[in-house]
């Protein structure tokens, strides 16, 4: 499947025809062309990859960990998944690929037979991390060192704590959260952890 992004010097649509020359069996565009291979049109293909990786989401039955914090997501991540790819099958966000795109795909590709998903979680905006959230919808939530670093769109300290919280907004019932207690913010983070006890 190949799903045709518009973004704001390319558009995913024009590369729609390559794709299916390269073994796409069906394109997922939001403009109509000209091609004889199934095509679905839709009005936002971000929307469309979102909502495919909720639904694939819903069908896992494993344990899913998001991984979240201002430094260290992407090593945490790597090492949770050498420790249980030992015994278990596994399933990774590939890279660092965590963003508003990268993340809906990971979900999109994960096996259904995935004993553990280990998705990493990034922010650049208020309401990102309860938003990617929502759709990992996590069993353990690991919340890293956190700090006041990538605080472009963030006035305060209390912001970026606040927002890396948002993760145990959509924390599983009987779910677990791991909090790194050494950052500058971790107090922060802690007791909002707290509130969300069920």
């Amino acid at each position: 499947m190949f799903i045709a992004i518009h973004g704001p010097r390319f558009d995913g649509n024009d590369y729609a025809n390559n794709a299916i020359l390269n073994g796409a069996s069906i394109v997922v565009v939001n403009r109509k062309i000209e091609t004889n291979s199934p095509m679905i049109i839709v009005k936002n293909s971000i929307n469309f990859l979102e909502n495919l990786g909720a639904i694939n989401r819903k069908t896992n039955s494993g344990i899913f960990i998001g991984v979240t914090g201002s430094i260290g997501k992407t090593t945490t991540k790597e090492i949770i998944s050498k420790i249980l790819s030992k015994n278990h099958k596994t399933y990774s966000t590939p890279s660092n690929q965590n963003n508003y795109i990268g993340l809906p795909l990971t979900l999109s590709n994960n096996p259904n037979d995935t004993e553990f998903s280990i998705i990493e979680i990034s922010m650049s905006n208020k309401g990102e991390i309860a938003k990617k959230s929502k759709l990992v919808m996590p069993n353990i939530a690991i919340v890293t060192s956190t700090g006041f670093s990538h605080a472009g769109n963030f006035n305060e300290p209390i912001e970026i704590a606040n927002t890396k919280s948002e993760i145990f907004d959509y924390l599983q019932k009987d779910g677990i959260a791991i909090i790194c207690s050494t950052g500058e913010l971790s107090n922060k983070v802690i007791e909002n952890a707290k509130t969300h006890q069920k």
